[in-house]
């Protein structure tokens, strides 16, 4: 991996996309349908979507949410059935009522689809299989996806009736293969993964659905998510980093794991399936990568490049991250697979929860101490996996926690325990009260969702040290930083990471830490002078730095000037364009990275309107600058610059 990684690459803060999205952070929502059995009622989806809505208010439209359980055996119970829309249309409906926008997922598992696909493995199970439509039923399918994409598409055609906020993401089966079991590629070949067919007939599935998509809304609007996976904990503890693949790596899929099972075949699906989505040629098979990031940002940030290693060209859409400790006891403690819980959590164990069983037992008895520690854990985290998420190549994001799950709800509750995970809001006996984790992706959603652009910061060799700067429509950026490097501790809050030197673009930064104790809706918030450089030691606890709006050795800044240079990258001749719309001078600067400066240039004279220079700089070693443009009266603008000697 590029030791400088997405840093280099662009001396303007180049859009990741052509266009701004209106939501970054979504939701996969914890609660099933309105029924008496299991207690839910609609006035509990009135409650918490509020909840959610006030969360994520900050975007145009409040986020994206999936719900597990809507496929297609339930909506065509034949091939000469109708398709029923009604529980679609209701969850639709009950979204876009608090502004939010319905992700829906396609899942082939109509048992009538599929009698003659002898690929598909037939597993006793209440449950019907995940597989693709036999021969005399593909056209069934292809007729399915085009009425649903039809129906949600928003152009005034065949809609829903009520329809307000269309449906634009569409995901596929997601957690193919490495099914969580802990058995390994047994029990994948024995159909108990979340795919019971092979990876040819997934790869045609989608195919055959992204063509139906697109014939049913030629405008493209409506993307598909192609399916992806999850490795649990394989590389939790940043194995071989940053290679995907190295010797610990292919030790642990080789059964130097928790349950001496292979994972092979595993390995080779879904890196083959990756690579097939990845690859237009033969027919565009999906829009996003899909990818479930369940373990810390650790295991996000190597899962990631593993993604991107097999699918290069394609953005990533996580429908379903988790940032809490797993409480559940299936397969193995944090259901890890690989290494085990205990092993990679540096903040755990302590003094007050020795370890999983003490952790679970805690949580199931109430006892308030250890609750608080695993919701300011998770607030933590989210920030964290967050920020690596976006930062290693993902355009959007739904998180998974919610809320906790419904006591009443035997699919949570009976076979995992009321703390299977945290959510940011509690369960519907609790009137789905607000946790830190909540305020806390409140003040992330606020500072972040109108990014454009997302690059680590290169102000360390150690990979347990993260700084990410996204560069926001609104002018000035954020960072996210904090580091790991110091090891085990019993005192998150208290830094312990290395003191690392910031590069910032202005005066003065808004310092905010994350908000960890129960109750509290607003962060600590501390305003520091910067300069040019910011020094601050950090630690397990992640700090949001925001940029101010003036810029460095500028006291009153009136406009920012928006710049074009070129080429890119450059050797000696740098050509400037701008739009101004005042008169005055301005100088140059040009600084490394540490903050020395290297380079200034003469006394230059700016007018109204477009403007236009040729500067010869002098040769420099090639890599990564600051160029400042300091302007008279307070008018200035600065950017990253890469050079290279030609």
């Amino acid at each position: 991996m590029k030791k400088l990684f997405s840093w280099l690459l662009f001396f303007q803060a180049a859009a990741l996309y052509s266009q701004i999205p209106d939501w970054r952070f979504g939701f996969e929502y914890d609660e099933t349908e309105p029924n008496f059995l299991i207690g839910i009622f609609e006035h509990h989806h009135d409650t918490l979507l509020s909840r959610m809505a006030r969360v994520s208010e900050a975007q145009q439209i409040r986020g994206g949410i999936n719900v597990n359980g809507i496929s297609w055996d339930l909506m065509q119970d034949s091939d000469t059935s109708a398709i029923d829309f009604s529980k679609t249309d209701a969850w639709v409906k009950r979204f876009q009522k608090y502004g939010f926008e319905f992700v829906f997922y396609f899942v082939a598992n109509a048992p009538w689809s599929y009698p003659d696909n002898r690929t598909c493995i037939d597993v006793v199970s209440l449950i019907p299989e995940e597989c693709a439509p036999d021969s005399n039923h593909w056209q069934h399918w292809y007729n399915y996806v085009k009425a649903v994409v039809e129906r949600y598409d928003g152009d005034g055609v065949e809609d829903m009736p009520g329809l307000i906020i269309p449906i634009r993401f569409y995901v596929m089966e997601q957690e193919v293969y490495v099914n969580g079991t802990g058995n390994g590629d047994p029990s994948e070949q024995a159909g108990q993964g979340f795919w019971e067919d092979n990876m040819a007939n997934l790869i045609r599935l989608h195919e055959v659905t992204w063509q139906a998509m697109r014939d049913a809304d030629p405008s493209g609007n409506s993307k598909l998510v192609g399916s992806g996976g999850l490795w649990f904990d394989l590389y939790s503890d940043f194995p071989d980093y940053p290679d995907i693949n190295g010797p610990t790596v292919q030790a642990r899929l080789n059964g130097d794991n928790l349950g001496g099972s292979l994972y092979t075949q595993s390995w080779d699906s879904l890196s083959y399936l990756i690579s097939r989505l990845g690859n237009d040629s033969g027919g565009v098979k999906c829009d996003y990568i899909g990818w479930h990031p369940h373990m810390g940002w650790k295991a996000t940030d190597q899962s990631l490049r593993f993604v991107k290693t097999f699918a290069p060209g394609k953005p990533i859409f996580v429908d379903d991250m988790w940032s809490a400790m797993f409480t559940a006891t299936q397969p193995n403690d944090g259901f890890t697979q690989f290494i085990g819980g205990d092993s990679i959590e540096g903040d755990f164990p302590n003094q007050l929860i020795s370890d999983y069983q003490a952790l679970i037992s805690g949580t199931n008895n109430g006892d308030s101490a250890v609750i608080n520690w695993y919701n300011a854990k998770t607030a933590r985290e989210a920030v964290k996996c967050f920020a690596t998420t976006f930062g290693e190549g993902a355009e959007r994001v739904c998180y998974s926690m919610t809320n906790d799950p419904n006591p009443q709800n035997p699919a949570y509750n009976l076979f995992t325990g009321p703390w299977r995970w945290t959510g940011m809001t509690g369960h519907k006996n609790t009137n789905y009260i607000m946790k830190p984790s909540a305020w806390t992706m409140k003040i992330l959603i606020e500072k972040l969702h109108d990014f454009t652009s997302v690059a680590r910061l290169p102000v360390s060799d150690n990979p347990y040290t993260r700084v990410y700067r996204f560069d926001r429509v609104r002018g000035t950026a954020c960072l996210v930083a904090w580091s790991e490097a110091g090891g085990h501790t019993e005192t998150p809050e208290i830094p312990n990471g290395e003191t690392v030197m910031i590069p910032v673009m202005t005066d003065s930064l808004s310092v905010l830490s994350v908000i960890t104790e129960p109750g509290v809706e607003s962060a600590e918030e501390e305003v520091v002078a910067a300069g040019n450089l910011f020094s601050r030691q950090l630690g397990f606890s992640p700090l949001i730095l925001e940029e101010t709006g003036s810029f460095t050795a500028i006291e009153n800044v009136s406009e920012r000037i928006s710049w074009n240079v070129f080429p890119q990258p450059f050797d000696h001749t740098l050509n400037i364009g701008f739009d101004t719309q005042t008169a005055g001078s301005f100088h140059l600067i040009l600084q490394q990275i540490s903050g020395k400066r290297i380079w200034e240039s003469e006394k230059l004279l700016k007018f109204p309107g477009w403007n236009i220079f040729t500067l010869e700089v002098p040769a420099v070693v090639p890599g990564v600058y600051i160029l400042q443009l300091v302007g008279e009266n307070g008018y200035g603008g600065s950017k990253l610059i890469v050079c290279q000697r030609q």
